[in-house]
Order: structure tokens, then sequence, then C-alpha cells
């Protein structure tokens, strides 16, 4: 009989900083939504300039129209 065993075994789990994939999925749906208001927002704040404008705005379906950059001839 080995009674000097623990009943209980320890098993490592994988992490960085005690930072585990259970705790990432748990942070994972605050960090996208937090990540998709940033975007936006720099989106926003940057839409004054004609490359954002031309580039990113203006082919955006549906609201596209209203960041259209005229051509200039």
């Amino acid at each position: 009989m080995n009674s000097a065993r623990p009943h209980i075994i320890y098993k490592a789990q994988p992490n960085v900083y005690r930072f585990t994939a259970e705790r990432a999925r748990y942070w994972a749906k605050s960090g996208v939504m937090w990540t998709g208001f940033a975007g936006v927002t720099l989106l926003l704040l940057a839409s004054q300039v004609p490359v954002v404008k031309r580039g990113i705005m203006s082919k955006i379906p549906g609201i596209g129209e209203y960041w259209k950059v005229e051509e200039e001839d």
C-alpha cells in the first residue's frame, strides 16, 4: 500500500504571467468589443484625412457615399 502518495495531483497549466487560456476566454469578448470601439473611433477621427476618405471611408457599403471624394481635374 502506497499511503505516502498524495491524493491530489497538481497539473501545471501553460500560462504567461498567470494568464491562462481559461482566463483568456473570460476576457476575449470584452477585448474584442473595446478593440472595435477603438477602431471605429480612430476611423471617425481620421475621416477628414483625404487618404482615409478615399481609401477606406468611401468604400463602406451603404454609407460610403457620405465620404465620397470628388476627383480634381
